[in-house]
């Protein structure tokens, strides 16, 4: 490879990388966990509720909309953290590991 090609792929990699960093979200530097709630703020757009475009999401106040958002949330979050712990892929590294028994 000359040096050319290594300039440009070291080139290529910074770009990448400088992308990469200001597109990266990094919940333990961009949330301020010990910040109270902001009241009033939804939990994540409404449109995304289980019950949205329905009769019953209609009849809810804003108040109560906030809520169902923060319970469904919460759902999901835990959801995906049973997923997370209960996946057979999270127990193969460890069992691999494990030394085999010889028979002897």
């Amino acid at each position: 490879m000359n040096q050319t090609q290594v300039a440009d792929r070291e080139r290529i990699a910074e770009r990448l990388l400088r992308s990469t960093a200001t597109r990266s979200y990094d919940p333990e530097l961009d949330i301020n966990w010990s910040a109270p709630p902001v009241p009033g703020k939804a939990f994540f757009p409404e449109h995304r509720s289980t019950l949205y475009g329905t009769a019953l999401y209609e009849q809810l106040s804003p108040e109560q909309r906030r809520e169902l958002g923060k319970h469904e949330a919460a759902s999901v979050a835990g959801t995906g953290i049973w997923l997370e712990f209960s996946t057979p892929s999270r127990r193969w590294p460890r069992s691999a590991a494990t030394p085999r028994c010889s028979r002897a």
